[in-house]
């Protein structure tokens, strides 16, 4: 099984079907940068646009679109 590890020493790596497009997202919109999406309620921060809506859906009851 190959492996892709993070260039950036970050401790994250990659197997599977997806490894190359994985190992891409967590560069873009991960790795060393800043998390862009907050929370209104409670401010906290998030890296994806998918888990702040998880996160407002479980914890504040509210669905965001």
């Amino acid at each position: 099984m190959e492996l892709l590890y993070c260039p950036n020493n970050c401790g994250r790596y990659y197997s599977g079907d997806w490894k190359k497009s994985s190992l891409q997202r967590h560069l873009k919109h991960e790795c060393g940068v800043p998390k862009k999406f907050i929370c209104l309620i409670c401010y906290r921060r998030f890296a994806r646009k998918t888990h702040l809506n998880s996160h407002t859906l479980i914890k504040h009851q509210i669905r965001i679109c």
